[in-house]
């Protein structure tokens, strides 16, 4: 009996442990129409499913986000439309909201994605006690195009609005190199 609970216990915390995955990523940045270079491979936190995405740190908690990418119109695909988008070369399109961060040193997303390449800043790290002002959240409506995948999506591509001029012409993408979100 005392396996048992062990065991289960046991497969129980493994299966919570799957709350935050280390996962291999790159990201390259969309600005005014043109693609960046991908950045080299890191590892870095993320967490949630097929239709919500958030970058955490280390140790944090989801609610602890650097940015969160929700899918609206999400409606997860059957094997058979996996196979037919995949041969047929064809994206997934969505609507979404990506939530993110700014700060006095990066104000914008646009300052994020020319330095970094991706979304960077992050609340955890600025210490109101040492004088830096609070991050402010954004958030930001979006389209995200999926490439096609054989057996989980690899490929997120974000485009938004530059406030300044109404288009779509900034944005990021991500390659997940392994699978991080329990697909």
């Amino acid at each position: 009996m005392r396996k048992i609970v062990l065991l289960y216990m046991l497969l129980l915390c493994c299966g919570l442990a799957k709350a935050q995955v280390l996962c291999e990523v790159t990201y390259s940045a969309y600005i005014n129409g043109i693609w960046g270079a991908w950045s080299q491979k890191y590892t870095d936190y993320y967490y949630g499913r097929f239709s919500e995405v958030y970058h955490i740190g280390d140790n944090r908690h989801p609610s602890e986000y650097s940015w969160k990418l929700t899918l609206h119109d999400f409606v997860r695909p059957d094997s058979k439309q996996i196979k037919e988008h995949y041969k047929k070369k064809e994206e997934w399109e969505y609507s979404g909201t990506l939530e993110y961060y700014v700060s006095d040193a990066y104000p914008t997303s646009l300052s994020q994605l020319k330095a970094f390449g991706y979304l960077a800043v992050t609340p955890w790290l600025h210490d109101v006690s040492k004088g830096q002002t609070p991050c402010v959240k954004r958030r930001q409506e979006v389209t995200v195009k999926i490439l096609p995948y054989k057996d989980y999506p690899h490929y997120y591509n974000v485009f938004y609005h530059d406030v300044d001029n109404n288009e779509f012409n900034q944005g990021f993408a991500v390659h997940f190199w392994t699978n991080p979100l329990n697909w």
